[in-house]
């Protein structure tokens, strides 16, 4: 009987840290590809409208809207 449990938390554990790598990887992601910048126009915050239909135009860009989301969730 103890061996059994001992043996469901280390299958348990095997699971979590295979969870954990994956989740460390996912979070290590944007930093290797930090390559890509914004362009220099795009400031924020946004302070006016014209500041908002530029990023509008920039974002139509995909790789310029992956660029922004990356940066903006790496929060």
């Amino acid at each position: 009987m103890l061996l059994s449990a001992v043996e469901d938390v280390k299958q348990t554990q095997k699971v979590q840290t295979s969870m954990l790598q994956t989740v460390m990887k996912q979070l290590q992601a944007p930093a290797r590809n930090a390559t890509a910048k914004l362009p220099e126009n795009i400031k924020f915050p946004l302070a006016s409208q014209e500041d908002v239909d530029n990023l509008e135009d920039h974002i139509e860009d995909s790789e310029t809207k992956e660029t922004l989301v990356r940066d903006l969730t790496s929060f």
